[in-house]
């Protein structure tokens, strides 16, 4: 993976999900922790856990960045919605 302008070269280290948001953040699978999602900053290498795990029919909701401005990712987990304001992240 690099950026667009051909600088920060480095290997992914998950498989990618879907979606790109601000050109820097995109959603990639956890082989551990029971599997789910993380949000992973392409700009800096850090990522976080989104709490998403399979369901009992061993399906998973995907949580897409990019959909509409690109500026949040929302989705459910356990009941409430949780919004990420990627803008706010530096």
């Amino acid at each position: 993976m690099r950026l667009r302008d051909g600088t920060q070269e480095r290997d992914l280290p998950e498989a990618p999900v879907i979606g790109l948001a601000a050109d820097r953040f995109m959603t990639v699978r956890l082989d551990s922790a029971g599997g789910g999602q993380a949000l992973l900053d392409l700009a800096t290498g850090r990522s976080g856990d989104l709490g998403t795990r399979p369901g009992d029919d061993g399906g998973m909701q995907i949580v897409q960045p990019g959909v509409g401005d690109g500026r949040l990712v929302h989705y459910p987990l356990g009941g409430k919605t949780v919004i990420i304001d990627l803008s706010k992240i530096t």
